[in-house]
C-alpha cells in the first residue's frame, strides 16, 4: 500500500472497466450526498461518448483505486457528470 503522501508521484489513470464498478461505487457512496447505483455506473459504462477514468497507484497493483471521474464529450465542450475521490487520499493531488 502507498501512503498518502506519495499518491502525487505514483498515480495511474486508466479506462474505468466493469470490474472497477464496485470499487467506484463504494467511494460514490462514502464521498457523495446522492450517490450513483451500481447499475447507473454499469449502464454508463456502454455509453459511447462517455469517457470514464480511474485513478489508483501504480505501485498497487491490487488495483486499489483512489477516485474517477466521468464525463460526456458533446461537439465541442465537455460535460462533466461526476469527479470523486476518496476522503483517504484527499488533498494529495489525486483529483488533479
Amino acid at each position: 500500500m502507498v501512503s498518502p503522501g506519495e499518491w502525487l508521484h505514483d498515480i495511474e489513470i486508466r479506462k474505468m472497466v466493469m470490474e472497477d464498478v464496485s470499487a467506484v461505487t463504494a467511494i460514490d457512496c462514502a464521498e457523495d450526498r446522492d450517490p450513483w447505483t451500481e447499475n447507473l455506473f454499469r449502464q454508463e459504462l456502454q455509453i459511447p461518448i462517455s469517457h470514464k477514468l480511474v485513478a489508483g497507484s501504480k505501485s498497487d497493483r491490487g488495483g486499489q483505486i483512489a477516485g474517477f471521474i466521468i464525463f460526456w464529450m458533446v461537439a465541442d465542450e465537455v460535460q462533466l457528470h461526476k469527479i470523486t475521490v476518496s476522503r483517504q487520499v484527499q488533498r494529495q493531488g489525486v483529483g488533479r
